[in-house]
């Protein structure tokens, strides 16, 4: 079974693999949209002991995979930044290098 420490780290070491910062990363998990800072947030925290005041939501098992996925598409060389949606969410464009 998965624990919390284990899904935040598939997700932090899929972000580091892709080569995408936070904004652009949530922004492929938030099917292309990014209103505002707050959707992206920022902040230090201990996985091993989360703070009760932790802005963090952890990562859900979906997220884990869907991070996973992204990984596989830019080792299959998908311009991930290059991605486009419609305003349903729905990809439009996945370029390949």
């Amino acid at each position: 079974m998965q624990s919390f420490t284990d899904k935040k780290d598939i997700y932090r070491s899929g972000r580091e693999a892709v080569g995408l910062n936070k904004r652009q990363f949530g922004r492929l998990l938030a099917l292309g949209v990014v209103n505002n800072s707050d959707q992206v947030v920022g902040h230090k925290e201990n996985p091993l002991e989360p703070a009760a005041d932790n802005t963090s939501k952890g990562v859900n098992k979906a997220e884990a995979l869907a991070v996973q996925l992204l990984v596989l598409l830019h080792k299959e060389g998908y311009q991930l930044n290059e991605m486009t949606f419609d305003k349903k969410g729905i990809i439009l464009n996945a370029p390949k290098r």
